[in-house]
């Protein structure tokens, strides 16, 4: 009787340690993003059209410095603040953050509306789920001066003050 109550105590204590390892390994992962671009990689070429619908180069738009991309849906709640949250900037602050919604007839509609028109980029369909994998709005992409990802994730409306920190 002795025996069975020591040999249930250790698998209880087998079970529970098991347990809490697969917590912390899950809850490890669960920070991974997904979407986007693979870190440490460059990013393609990309074509872009800019507000005028005039269709540039991404590489175009690229400095020797770092850059931080945005990928915004015009419909989509939490990035129309992080849109009006531009209002705050001072718009030499934003030069090095371009954003990228899709390219379609509303968007484009309601970015004149907004009289946005400096640092705002319309991409297909194509290249933005695609070939950027970016699936959820609004992402963000952190590349350095050679267009290589270097942070990803899903953007929130402090990604812009720390970016410029």
């Amino acid at each position: 009787m002795h025996n069975q109550i020591i040999i249930s105590l250790i698998l209880i204590i087998v079970c529970y340690i098991l347990l809490q390892c697969f917590t912390i390994h899950i809850l490890k992962n669960a920070k991974k993003v997904k979407s986007g671009p693979v870190l440490g990689e460059a990013l393609e070429d990309f074509d872009v059209i800019n507000i005028n619908q005039k269709r540039i180069k991404f590489s175009k738009l690229s400095n020797s410095q770092s850059k931080l991309i945005l990928f915004v849906d015009m419909e989509c709640t939490h990035c129309k603040s992080i849109i009006k949250s531009l209002n705050l900037f001072n718009k030499d602050v934003l030069k090095n953050i371009e954003f990228f919604t899709l390219n379609n007839k509303e968007n484009l509609e309601q970015l004149k509306e907004k009289n946005i028109n400096q640092n705002f980029y319309l991409l297909s369909e194509e290249d933005m789920l695609e070939n950027l994998k970016v699936q959820l709005f609004p992402f963000y992409i952190e590349v350095d001066g050679n267009n290589i990802v270097q942070k990803k994730g899903y953007a929130s409306n402090n990604t812009i003050i720390e970016y410029l920190v």
